[in-house]
């Protein structure tokens, strides 16, 4: 009976390691928690940095608009 056993064993341990190195890849390519949380924050301040930009340049273009129109 061990002399049954042994052979599969010995076959079966280079398909188990193959299958957890693969696993350990996928693991190690998943990003954690906080890298996700970082990377949503960088973007949600992008956002914000860009549309207040904006905002204050449409007030900037229509307090020029204004003081153009007074000159005249």
């Amino acid at each position: 009976m061990m002399n049954e056993v042994i052979p599969k064993v010995g076959q079966m341990i280079p398909k188990v390691n193959t299958f957890l190195n693969n696993v350990n890849g996928i693991i190690d390519a998943l990003l954690t928690n906080m890298q996700v949380y970082v990377e949503l924050g960088l973007v949600g301040t992008d956002g914000l940095l860009i549309f207040l930009y904006n905002f204050n340049s449409i007030k900037d273009d229509k307090a020029d608009k204004k003081e153009k129109a007074s000159k005249d």
